[in-house]
């Protein structure tokens, strides 16, 4: 390719946190907050020309409830919301905002050797800074882990 991209200049705050109610009842929070810049990069020259920059937060707050020490299952909430500047004379600007969130649940079975079902659902509502291109989905997402 003759178009080279990079991304320096990148920040990942990242924190989870859990509070048990009961034993068998537990609310799970993850947040995520990313900042990164993508540029083009000028080898011979050794400089730097900024073409884009993103802002990215996501929030995940998960009821729990477990049957046992092997298995649970959750109801939550998804957020994520994308921010994207150009760079127009040297100036950072939005140019398009992507956002992404809806209620999702989730059940988890754990098996002998740390492997790991897992089984996640929910809907999807997509809005953009340009409405003509909103949507909405339904997902359904299987993981398995296992380990021989």
């Amino acid at each position: 390719s003759q178009i080279q991209s990079f991304s320096y200049r990148q920040l990942l705050i990242a924190d989870s946190t859990s509070y048990n109610f009961t034993r068998n009842f537990a609310l799970n929070f993850t947040g995520i907050l990313k900042y990164y810049q993508q540029g083009e990069f000028n080898n011979t020259e050794f400089s730097e020309k900024p073409v884009t920059y993103f802002a990215e937060q996501k929030f995940n707050p998960v009821l729990n409830y477990y049957f046992s020490s092997f298995a649970n299952a959750g109801i939550g909430y998804k957020y994520f919301e994308q921010n994207r500047y150009q760079y127009e004379n040297g100036e950072r600007q939005l140019s398009r905002t992507y956002r992404s969130y809806g209620p999702m649940a989730q059940a988890n079975f754990y098996f002998s050797k740390n492997s790991l079902l897992n089984i996640l659902t929910g809907l999807d509502y997509i809005t953009y800074s340009n409405s003509s291109q909103n949507s909405n989905s339904i997902y359904l997402l299987m993981n398995i882990l296992w380990n021989i």
